[in-house]
């Protein structure tokens, strides 16, 4: 009867040990707003032990809006993608029980009695680019729940704390400069149009694609304002510009940029397109070499 009376005992005081640690988040931001200025945030937290007792500890987080941790914010039937990491380098989305794995947590502990009462750590929250969304405040909400012990010896949190990330999309517009009849693609900028051995009235065609959630303005500036020139000499050749199906003037661009089109209120999925194309004038007699022209295009809001 005595050692089944002390095995019991013992066997109560290892379980009093392991629990006497209570870690909580400390210094806990339960809102986070993204900024305009970078796609990347860390954010700073404490956990801290309520006694000096050695113990192990992870941290989860909650699916938010998502349904599969690919998360996003909304507003209305609109979404802003974003995630959240545990490295700045996006090694692993950190997730909720029990979907996640040891990797897709944040663990830590404290390893004696003695010693600091807080440990430092940090997630990271990473909003992709993507396309122009209506203007507006988007929200997520999650849960962060800590658990006392070692990764997966319990699925009870002993605190929960909220998280709302919020993100404001600015009133935009984005550019593309594309194939004739090619889809909007982020980060394509630049056109070549490469006409060869000149031949007069030839010509040549690309897309503008645009995609916003305000008012804007489309302008170009040609630097030989509507001329090719030639490589060494003082030697241009003409040609002209039309948007949409309307003629350009761009024989003063270079100092003044010209207004090629405007627009107004939020563009269709697809974007706004604007057929460009680029016709070369009557050619006469000209020195033999290469002639080229560089033409800016430019977009802003304007509400």
């Amino acid at each position: 009867m005595r050692s089944f009376c002390l095995f019991l005992l013992l066997i109560f005081i290892a379980g009093e040990a392991w629990t006497q640690c209570r870690p909580r988040l400390r210094n806990w931001s339960s809102r986070v707003d993204l900024p305009t200025t970078s796609n990347l945030v860390a954010v700073d937290f404490i956990v801290n032990r309520r006694r000096r007792e050695a113990c192990q500890y992870f941290i989860t987080f909650s699916r938010g809006n998502s349904s599969n941790f690919n998360r996003f914010m909304r507003r209305n039937s609109s979404q802003v993608s974003y995630n959240i990491f545990d490295t700045a380098s996006l090694n692993n989305i950190l997730k909720d029980l029990p979907t996640a794995n040891s990797n897709e947590v944040i663990q830590g502990r404290f390893v004696t009695a003695g010693g600091s009462d807080n440990r430092a750590h940090q997630y990271f929250i990473n909003r992709p680019e993507q396309v122009v969304k209506p203007a507006g405040r988007y929200v997520d909400r999650l849960q962060v729940n800590i658990f006392e012990g070692a990764f997966g010896s319990t699925t009870t949190p002993i605190q929960t704390r909220n998280l709302r990330v919020r993100y404001e999309v600015p009133k935009e517009v984005q550019l593309s400069l594309v194939d004739t009849g090619a889809p909007f693609y982020l980060g394509d900028l630049s056109q070549s149009m490469n006409f060869g051995t000149l031949t007069s009235f030839e010509s040549q065609n690309f897309d503008i694609v645009l995609m916003s959630n305000a008012g804007f303005e489309v302008r170009m500036s040609s630097q030989n304002n509507s001329r090719l020139k030639h490589q060494i000499q003082n030697q241009f050749v003409n040609y002209q510009v039309s948007v949409n199906g309307r003629l350009q003037n761009l024989s003063g661009s270079a100092s003044t940029p010209v207004v090629v089109a405007q627009g107004s209120g939020v563009s269709p999925a697809t974007g706004v397109r604007l057929p460009v194309a680029v016709t070369i004038g009557s050619i006469g007699q000209i020195l033999a070499g290469r002639y080229q022209d560089n033409i800016t295009v430019t977009v802003a809001t304007t509400d």
